[in-house]
């Protein structure tokens, strides 16, 4: 598993879960008043593998914490599967300092 976490100085949880969906493609949302979880799953047949891929945002008072999570099965090969784990965390990071840069909200590693 491999995951990275953020701090977003704002407190607009629609708006950057609306961004993200804009922006990255995933299979399954839910959300609340004060968090939400976004995640997509891959399957590789030739390996009989999955990678479960997830992005959980939580509003507290006047800011959001992004976690950015990625699971694979062992069945999968293990160069293949960290090169995959590392393109999607890379790519929804891109997208978040995209949206922090674009609305000019603060963002930090928590």
């Amino acid at each position: 598993m491999r995951n990275s976490n953020y701090k977003l100085e704002s407190s607009d949880l629609d708006q950057l879960i609306n961004y993200l969906i804009e922006h990255v493609q995933f299979n399954y949302e839910n959300h609340s008043s004060d968090m939400s979880v976004l995640s997509a799953e891959q399957r590789y047949v030739w390996s009989k593998g999955y990678q479960h891929n997830m992005v959980i945002a939580k509003k507290k008072e006047s800011h959001i914490l992004i976690d950015i999570m990625v699971m694979s099965s062992d069945q999968t090969f293990y160069s293949f599967k960290a090169a995959s784990q590392k393109n999607f965390i890379h790519g929804v990071e891109k997208v978040i300092r995209e949206y922090s840069k674009k609305f000019k909200f603060p963002l930090m590693d928590a």
